[in-house]
């Protein structure tokens, strides 16, 4: 996205931005301050909200590559160029049987611990889950592995299940 050449603070402007593409995504109660995700007063958003985001990322071959492998180098260029190793954190979901397709945590401060998770339910379902606020890292990943065993065990998924983006985008 270009901001070059126009009035005002560019940073400003990509934030607007951001919040133009949230509203264009169904993202109805979230508001960006910043564009780095840092706590800032004002700034808000909800799971459901989340979960859209998680989805509309699935329409960029570059994060979908990228978000579902036990580890990835990243290239990273400009005035530091360097590579950086990432390993996934995610690997806790195959333990409940999950396929996993991608995540990506987020976090401000200790006590606020975030997580999303894109997974393949039994009978072929796709899904987006979330959880905001836990106290702790560990306490989000222990969240999330309570949710989606209680989704993907405890519950007899019929083969012709929609899935995720069909229900978000009715």
């Amino acid at each position: 996205m270009a901001l070059e050449g126009g009035e005002g603070d560019p940073r400003q402007r990509f934030v607007q931005q951001m919040n133009r593409v949230a509203m264009s995504l169904g993202m109805f109660r979230s508001r960006f301050i910043n564009a780095h995700g840092l706590a800032a007063r004002g700034q808000v958003t909800c799971a459901r909200d989340i979960a859209r985001l998680g989805l509309a990322a699935l329409h960029y071959p570059a994060i979908t590559d990228i978000w579902g492998k036990r580890r990835y180098t990243l290239s990273l260029e400009g005035s530091n160029p360097r590579q950086k190793r990432i390993i996934s954190s995610l690997t806790f979901v195959e333990t409940i049987g999950a396929e996993v397709l991608g995540g990506k945590t987020g976090t401000l401060g200790a006590a606020l611990n975030h997580l999303l998770v894109y997974t393949r339910a039994p009978g072929g379902a796709d899904l987006i889950s979330v959880v905001l606020h836990a106290s702790s890292n560990e306490g989000r990943y222990a969240d999330m592995k309570t949710m989606l065993t209680a989704v993907h065990n405890g519950y007899r998924w019929p083969q012709c299940a929609p899935t995720l983006i069909e229900q978000l985008t009715q």
